[in-house]
């Protein structure tokens, strides 16, 4: 429906907010006649109520967009689906923000240092028997290391040396 469609040729300047009101309509004490919004009314409905009425004293109020046409209320059906949809939207509505705040005030965590990781100390050399005939060559870069091998290492024997006790005091 346009807004050609329902001309109204002589404006109310009454303000809709102050009128009382009684559904999709409103009482204007002024004009002591009853205002219909066709836009909380469905398109059927609207044209219903246009044509069964006179429409020399039927006032009516409309919003519009910019081609003209008049904007209605949506058609709802009012199965149960569509109850427990619009539960369920509610609900989130109001558990998200609420879900939201309970972590506000959780006191955070530092984060941890970076863990450094030591290198691996570096593998024992192997052990290389010092001889008399080795000790003034170089080694050559084609011999193979000699092989770990027991050395017997005489020592001298010596007298255990122990510090001799404190003096005892005896009591009188």
């Amino acid at each position: 429906m346009n807004r050609q469609d329902v001309r109204i040729d002589t404006p109310c300047g009454q303000d809709w907010q102050s009128m009382r009101r009684d559904g999709a309509r409103r009482f204007c004490d002024t004009c002591d006649k009853y205002v219909h919004d066709l836009s909380a009314m469905s398109e059927s409905e609207a044209a219903e109520l246009l044509s069964s009425r006179a429409t020399e004293s039927l006032c009516v109020r409309y919003l519009y967009d910019r081609d003209g046409r008049i904007a209605f209320a949506p058609k709802l059906a009012r199965s149960p689906l569509n109850r427990a949809k619009r539960f369920v939207a509610a609900a989130l509505a109001v558990a998200a923000p609420l879900s939201l705040t309970a972590c506000m005030g959780a006191r955070m965590m530092e984060p941890l240092p970076p863990r450094v990781e030591e290198s691996p100390p570096p593998p024992p050399q192997p052990l290389v028997p010092a001889t008399a005939s080795s000790a003034s060559a170089a080694p050559s870069a084609s011999a193979a290391p000699p092989l770990e091998e027991d050395i017997e290492v005489e020592l001298e024997p010596s007298e255990p040396q122990f510090a001799s006790p404190p003096p005892v005091k005896q009591a009188k």
